[in-house]
């Protein structure tokens, strides 16, 4: 998956670090058991990249206005999709 996210992005010379920050993200996701540590991790790793490289002008003026909507129907999508009390059984005994 960290290669995916990483083949995604379409930049052959950020390939290795978004692979590698894939990696850590899946291991946010695998470890919390839960998405939005991997979410939150990564809005914030591209809010810090655009503010560092000042590149927030090079966004049109509807993205600014469709993204908090959207973040917000992708955060209720989720939440509604989760899953509750999921508790590893013990294996069944033959016989």
């Amino acid at each position: 998956s960290a290669i995916a996210f990483a083949v995604f992005h379409v930049s052959f010379f950020r390939l290795l670090p978004t692979a590698f920050l894939g990696v850590l993200l899946a291991l946010a996701t695998l470890w919390s058991g839960s998405i939005f540590p991997a979410m939150l991790w990564h809005a914030a790793n591209n809010g810090l990249a655009a503010f560092a490289f000042e590149d927030t002008d090079s966004l049109p003026t509807w993205m600014w206005v469709a993204a908090p909507p959207t973040l917000a129907i992708a955060l209720y999508l989720l939440w509604r999709s989760r899953r509750r009390g999921l508790v590893a059984s013990p294996p069944i005994a033959p016989g």
